[in-house]
């Protein structure tokens, strides 16, 4: 039975907007950047602070922990860098939020942080570039000149954070359970397709 579904999305292709859809539809909670949110909140960091680093420079080691080396091993967390500590609490803030019941979470590496959880369903949203060009301007309200390079910034940041900190490779089917082409089935058909295997699921 899946009481998890976990989402990874490429930019624009309406990830988002299907999570959120299919949480609503199953009755499930959902969880995205409000994880962040609280992550920061809870460490004492300022939201702006980050959320403008990962707006602007997707290399950024805020966001790739595994590139920021523990010379020593005996260290305290209270005294790791800051990127360690975000993403450990992210990891723990997501397990709570999984231990507290139902959840479709959108991106963060939760199909990651959960790969070790029973009942989770791991799904990657993907479109081509003419159909992310569109939405970008539309949904998304990004200047037609900016589309473009709004998509290769947000999936290389995004690329970035998952490959860096979980050694997997974003994207990779064989960690997914089901990839759906929201340019070619639409946002509500992936709704109805994750939901019928969620009810299925419960049978």
């Amino acid at each position: 039975m899946y009481n998890i579904v976990n989402i990874e999305r490429q930019f624009a292709c309406g990830g988002n907007e299907i999570a959120r859809k299919l949480a609503a539809e199953l009755g499930y909670r959902y969880h995205g950047h409000d994880i962040l949110e609280e992550a920061v909140n809870e460490l004492g960091i300022s939201y702006s602070f980050v959320s403008a680093i990962e707006s602007t420079d997707p290399e950024s080691d805020i966001f790739n922990i595994h590139r920021t080396p523990l010379n020593d091993g005996g260290l305290e967390e209270k005294d790791y860098p800051i990127e360690i500590r975000l993403f450990n609490k992210v990891q723990e803030l997501i397990k709570k939020y999984t231990a507290e019941g139902k959840c479709v979470f959108v991106g963060r590496a939760a199909s990651f942080i959960l790969k070790d959880t029973d009942g989770c369903l791991n799904a990657y949203i993907y479109a081509d570039e003419d159909y992310r060009l569109q939405r970008a301007m539309s949904v998304e309200g990004i200047d037609s000149q900016k589309a473009a390079a709004s998509l290769i910034k947000n999936d290389r940041r995004r690329s970035n954070f998952y490959n860096a900190n979980t050694h997997r490779q974003w994207g990779d089917k064989k960690n997914y359970s089901i990839m759906l082409n929201s340019g070619i089935l639409g946002t509500e058909e992936c709704v109805r397709i994750l939901s019928e295997i969620v009810r299925g699921s419960r049978q």
